[in-house]
């Protein structure tokens, strides 16, 4: 007890610079030192968050170092700032410094900036039932509404658009860009990639096979839903093509376009046909004859008669083919021939009229004597006359002594032995 007195006695003899080191101390080092606590209000805007302080030591805070706003926290008033972090999701973290020696602030307000921002969107399209997608996620077929989301990193940084697409059979996918600022409300209009046009299709003559695109369809007269197709909507259109087809006749092809007449109408050429004609023989006096027929040096028929001349020719551009007939009566009539093209009508028979044969080289043999250096050698002489064919019967008498020759008997013939 004594003891203690004493020290008591001893300190209260403190040396003057014992004193001022201990009050330096004091002021360089308040930490050790009991000192005023400061209650300050903290709030942010939107509510509700986490408010952390940093860099502190548990024992300068009174009550705790983590509150959620709007709330209070008692800071004990030390020289180093005290770091007060804002934190809320889907909004940017803020940190904000307060000094405890600052008497005159009273609460601390933070404006969170928002790094997610909520949009109800209203999405359609012409034609509409098209599937629509937000981000690669299906969320319906338009007319729809749906929410999206609007994100960004930073506060300082723009807002990510949002991606939609429009999808639709037949239809060119579309997408459009949202930007957070953007209407709510996003109307678009679909390119179709296939379209139907109605056409009516007839040819002369009627009942020409019809063929789009090389698959038969039916007969003309005929009425057709043709399709046309595209890869996208800045690509042309498909030209399907339509061909008329008829045995005879040339294949027609018309290519068909989206701007193209409804009404088709087409003109088919022959280039083939087999084609009969009458063929009709007389002579000079009309008096009617059994010829024979042939046809490019064919025998083919008798008169009266009918023969077929096949007509072609390789394209509707190309000539016909053509025959030559020749009628004969051999012996008794000269030949007659004709040549027959496609624009000889077959309607009227062809008519050959024979004239009679009235002259021909005639051989006539008689005998002559001739001096040989033996003596006289007999011969036959050989020599060609015009005959004249003699019209009338054999029968009947002749009234002139000009020599006439009948073809339908055999030329005569002459032998000779040579005298000796």
């Amino acid at each position: 007890m004594e003891r203690q007195g004493a020290m008591r006695i001893r300190i209260g003899v403190i040396s003057p610079r014992i004193t001022v080191i201990i009050v330096l101390f004091a002021l360089l080092f308040p930490s050790g030192f009991e000192a005023e606590a400061a209650k300050i209000t903290l709030t942010s805007e939107p509510s509700g968050a986490q408010v952390r302080v940093l860099g502190v030591e548990l024992h300068l805070v009174r009550n705790r170092t983590t509150i959620t706003t709007p709330g209070q926290i008692d800071f004990r008033r030390v020289r180093e700032p005290y770091q007060l972090q804002f934190s809320l999701a889907d909004y940017e973290t803020k940190i904000v410094e307060y000094n405890a020696y600052d008497t005159k602030t009273k609460s601390i307000s933070v404006a969170l900036e928002p790094l997610l921002r909520r949009r109800e969107i209203s999405l359609a399209s012409v034609p509409e039932g098209a599937e629509v997608s937000v981000n690669g996620e299906v969320v319906g077929t338009t007319p729809v509404t749906t929410e999206v989301e609007f994100k960004r990193i930073r506060a300082r940084l723009p807002w990510s658009p949002i991606d939609v697409v429009f999808k639709l059979h037949e239809y060119e996918d579309l997408k459009v860009s949202l930007q957070e600022d953007g209407d709510g409300e996003v109307s678009v209009e679909l390119a179709p990639l296939a379209s139907r046009v109605e056409f009516s299709f007839s040819s002369q003559p009627s009942g020409a096979d019809l063929l789009i695109d090389g698959r038969r369809m039916d007969s003309t007269p005929f009425g057709a839903s043709i399709r046309f197709t595209r890869r996208a909507s800045t690509s042309a259109w498909s030209t399907p093509l339509v061909t008329f087809r008829k045995k005879d006749y040339q294949d027609e092809t018309v290519k068909l376009t989206m701007n193209a007449d409804r009404l088709v109408d087409i003109t088919l050429s022959r280039i083939s046909e087999d084609r009969a004609y009458k063929v009709r023989a007389k002579n000079t006096d009309k008096v009617p004859l059994e010829a024979t027929i042939s046809v490019d040096g064919v025998e083919k028929a008798r008169t009266p008669g009918s023969i077929t001349l096949p007509f072609r020719r390789g394209s509707k551009d190309k000539p016909w083919n053509r025959f030559s007939i020749e009628a004969t009566i051999p012996g008794d009539y000269l030949p007659e021939s004709a040549e027959i093209t496609y624009e000889v009508s077959n309607k009227d028979p062809i008519t050959f009229e024979l004239e009679p044969i009235t002259e021909v080289n005639v051989g006539r043999f008689f005998p002559i004597l001739e001096m040989a250096p033996r003596g006289p050698r007999q011969s036959i002489d050989q020599s060609e006359f015009l005959g004249m064919l003699d019209v009338r019967d054999i029968s009947s008498p002749a009234s002139d002594t000009r020599s006439v020759t009948n073809f339908r008997h055999e030329q005569p013939s002459f032998q000779s032995t040579a005298i000796p």
